[in-house]
């Protein structure tokens, strides 16, 4: 039976979740055997996993969450502090590397030396789910046996600060590289053109039937609204565009629209918005 691995950071409610369970979704899953690798083991989406799925818990992240999110002069400093003189000498050189050529590389390699092949067996696929993510790259390429490995593109690269030095040396490693849009492909394609011959679009699945029996799931609404209903589903952050529909929809309720504008999922701008 073949083996298979997918990397994603939890199963939180948001888009690259969603496209996780398409993609499970149209698996053969009894001839499978799937494994879904969780750096965090949460989401509202976990429930929806299909049972047949083995769920990994992957807990290196809390481990370096502090070198992989606080500025490095204040981790340097901690280190010092707590005795720990060669990691701060060290990372305090890898900072100084980075400052020069931007590339996290050295600083992962360093960071995740000690980490053990997670787990002890060899995948014929693993993926890499939500890449971009210096993280989940390097612990794909780096910590994963794998026959194939690949990894999958959700946005457009050129919109976020992404590691263009370490993205080099990693996708080296790739054999596929998925992008979910030819727009997306096109930019990837530009920005990195020797990787050109490993990329492939992948569109995002979305079953139609799949849709419309989510639709009839559960309770309606019982009150006495009788205008339109628009809902958004999705990670609730200044990317998606939630506070601009919020702002769209004051002007068309201006305009004399009867509307309700609901919102489904996470995120850092759950309270602003909602």
């Amino acid at each position: 039976m073949k083996k298979v691995f997918f990397l994603i950071h939890s199963m939180d409610v948001g888009g690259v979740e969603k496209a996780l369970l398409g993609v499970l979704s149209v698996l053969p899953l009894k001839q499978l055997e799937v494994h879904v690798g969780l750096l965090h083991h949460r989401g509202g989406f976990l429930k929806s996993l299909p049972t047949e799925v083995k769920i990994q818990d992957v807990c290196c992240y809390d481990k370096y969450w502090q070198i992989i999110n606080d500025p490095p002069l204040s981790y340097i400093k901690s280190f010092a502090k707590e005795g720990r003189i060669i990691d701060a000498i060290v990372y305090l050189l890898l900072y100084i590397q980075r400052k020069m050529n931007g590339d996290h590389y050295w600083t992962y390699r360093y960071m995740m030396r000690k980490e053990p092949i997670y787990p002890n067996e060899t995948y014929d696929l693993a993926a890499c789910f939500a890449g971009p993510s210096q993280m989940m790259d390097y612990y794909v390429c780096n910590h994963v046996k794998a026959k194939v490995k690949c990894n999958w593109i959700h946005f457009d690269i050129s919109k976020y600060g992404i590691d263009k030095g370490m993205m080099s040396k990693l996708y080296q490693k790739y054999q596929r590289i998925f992008i979910v849009s030819e727009a997306g492909k096109a930019i990837f394609d530009q920005t990195f053109p020797q990787f050109k011959n490993k990329t492939e679009v992948f569109h995002n699945v979305v079953l139609p039937s799949q849709i419309r029996d989510l639709a009839l799931v559960g309770e309606t609404f019982n009150d006495d609204f009788k205008g339109k209903r628009i809902l958004t589903v999705g990670r609730i952050s200044p990317e998606k565009g939630q506070r601009e529909a919020i702002y769209a929809l004051k002007l068309l309720v201006d305009k004399g629209f009867n509307l309700r504008w609901y919102f489904i999922g996470e995120g850092i701008d759950l309270e602003i918005c909602c």
